[in-house]
């Protein structure tokens, strides 16, 4: 891979994430039960655009930011370390194999998708 697929790469991901944004805070605010923006608003949603905001603002020191993507990793890992500790075996095998394949299937939709874009691209 080439520096232009990186930068796209990097544009596609980025834009994935900054529109997720309005969709979570709507998918909130229709499934609180005060239905207020303010208090249906996750909190990761704030320190994200928080994050966001002063990463664009202000000229951070390099080792700063080196310390922002550290840290960031170590606290992606531990969320997906609790969420993988919080996973009901027993639960999952009440529900049988059709959801399992059901995940299968819109994976490799997923997958099958992202192999003909590239492909068309020429990446």
């Amino acid at each position: 891979m080439g520096p232009a697929a990186l930068d796209s790469a990097v544009i596609v991901k980025l834009t994935r994430v900054v529109l997720l944004i309005p969709l979570i805070l709507l998918l909130s605010y229709k499934t609180s039960e005060k239905k207020s923006l303010k208090s249906a608003t996750p909190v990761f949603v704030i320190g994200f655009v928080a994050c966001a905001l002063i990463v664009n603002a202000l000229s951070l020191p390099e080792s700063a930011i080196n310390v922002g993507k550290e840290s960031s990793k170590i606290l992606l890992s531990l969320g997906l370390l609790g969420m993988g500790l919080s996973v009901k075996w027993a639960a999952i095998k009440a529900l049988g194999a059709k959801p399992l394949v059901l995940g299968l299937l819109a994976w490799v939709a997923c997958g099958g998708f992202a192999l003909a874009v590239i492909i068309s691209v020429g990446l």
